[in-house]
């Protein structure tokens, strides 16, 4: 290109130097150098009429032209071939899309950087009865109304799944999922799991039923076992036998409740009431129930922080879940042992943590203790066996707190378990002029 315009400047140089000539030979240059100007422009206006002829029909040969308008037909050309290139990934990468779309077994769509429809597949179609030449540009917020749906396609970078109920029929549940494509749209998948969810809820109706139905004969037979103990009209022999019925039948009477107590956690809704909790008052319960149960055993030692007074929530299922916890502080921590119940800050939130210098949980168990019937297997020599569901009933506790469980333990070196609130959940003392008090 630089050539090219060296080009243009030599004629006009050349121009020039024919006025000089003119001047210095016949007095006038003026003539001589607006003559050869009109031969510059007419030279112009040729190359650009065979230009406007070539964008008439690009099928013609492209003008080579000389000059500035070499450099000109230079830079098309290769800017053309750039065109072509990216034309071809382009199509390349739409033909690929096509082929995946139309591969994908589940429903999927493309939306654009504003949240608009840009392909789905056909199982998208069947499945949301969609029409490509309704839907298409549409906003996918407005064909799929959910709120939690909705934040999701306008911030696709924090990825997530809600479960909605489908625009076509109330009674199918479709889970949804959102992932941002780069830094320009998002990608949408649909999958119908109204067969899980049918599944899930006969197979609860079937635990709750079977507790249900257990619970009455467990409890029949309990009463008999502990008659015949306490009458001791047994003979020494069949004690021993009766008292291990006694601690099995205990057992299954503790898996029940805790089997109808997860039941009833997760069909309660994902949150929990605000009602004013008072875990100084849980706290102290604790220890009367700990000092009945262990009887000076282990050493139990308890910490409250006067600043905190309650948290918002269930007071049954908090105080169901902190004895759960106590409950497997007992179960792994020999006689002689410590154990560690507090209340405190936690930044702005609060903290419920059992510490104990038990046996701790072996490293590959520790991400798999809230699992339902999950038992970590180093139970203590002669300890009872937990039914397995007292931390998932913890999980599902602090989950419709919003707060958090977090487990750190150590093999032989203890554990420590912290249910931590998060702000809005916990009620503060009010501030006065002689420090904290409460309110």
């Amino acid at each position: 290109m630089k050539w090219a315009w060296v080009k243009e400047f030599a004629w006009l140089a050349a121009g020039l130097m024919l006025a000089l000539l003119g001047w210095a030979f016949w007095g006038h240059p003026v003539p001589i150098f607006l003559f050869w100007a009109v031969l510059l422009l007419g030279r112009h206006y040729r190359q650009l009429a065979h230009w406007l002829a070539w964008l008439g029909d690009p099928d013609r040969d492209m003008p080579e032209g000389t000059g500035i308008w070499a450099g000109v037909a230079h830079a098309v050309r290769w800017r053309m071939r750039a065109w072509q290139v990216a034309r071809f990934e382009i199509r390349n990468r739409v033909d690929l899309d096509q082929a995946l779309l139309k591969a994908w077994p589940d429903p999927i769509l493309i939306l654009d950087s504003r949240g608009r429809l840009e392909r789905f597949n056909a199982r998208a179609e069947a499945l949301l009865g969609l029409n490509p030449e309704q839907d298409i540009g549409q906003y996918a917020g407005n064909l799929l109304r959910n709120p939690a749906l909705l934040r999701l396609i306008q911030h696709p970078q924090e990825q997530g799944t809600v479960q909605i109920p489908s625009p076509r029929n109330e009674e199918q549940i479709l889970e949804v999922s959102v992932a941002a494509r780069g830094s320009d749209g998002a990608i949408m998948w649909v999958r119908d799991v109204s067969g899980d969810k049918r599944a899930e809820q006969q197979g609860r109706d079937l635990v709750a039923n079977a507790s249900h139905e257990l619970k009455t004969p467990l409890t029949v037979l309990s009463g008999y076992l502990e008659m015949l103990l306490d009458e001791n009209i047994v003979h020494p022999e069949h004690r021993k036998i009766l008292e291990e019925m006694q601690r099995e039948t205990g057992r299954m009477k503790t898996l029940v409740l805790h089997s109808l107590e997860l039941m009833r956690l997760e069909t309660s809704g994902e949150r929990a009431p605000h009602d004013r909790v008072r875990v100084p008052e849980i706290m102290d319960r604790l220890k009367q129930r700990l000092t009945l149960l262990d009887q000076g055993r282990r050493e139990v030692t308890f910490a409250i922080d006067p600043r905190l007074v309650a948290v918002r929530g269930s007071e049954t299922e908090l105080a169901s879940a902190f004895w759960n916890l106590v409950d497997n502080a007992l179960k792994f921590t020999s006689p002689g042992g410590h154990i560690s119940i507090r209340w405190q800050a936690d930044g702005a939130g609060s903290v419920f943590q059992v510490s104990d210098d038990g046996i701790g949980i072996p490293p590959q168990q520790v991400s798999r203790i809230t699992e339902r019937f999950y038992r970590v297997n180093t139970a203590l020599e002669g300890a009872t066996a937990g039914s397995g569901l007292g931390l998932a009933i913890v999980q599902n506790v602090l989950k419709r707190h919003q707060a958090k469980l977090v487990c750190e333990s150590r093999l032989g070196g203890g554990s420590t378990f912290s249910c931590r609130f998060p702000p809005e959940r916990v009620e503060w003392a009010e501030v006065g002029a002689d420090g904290f008090r409460g309110p």
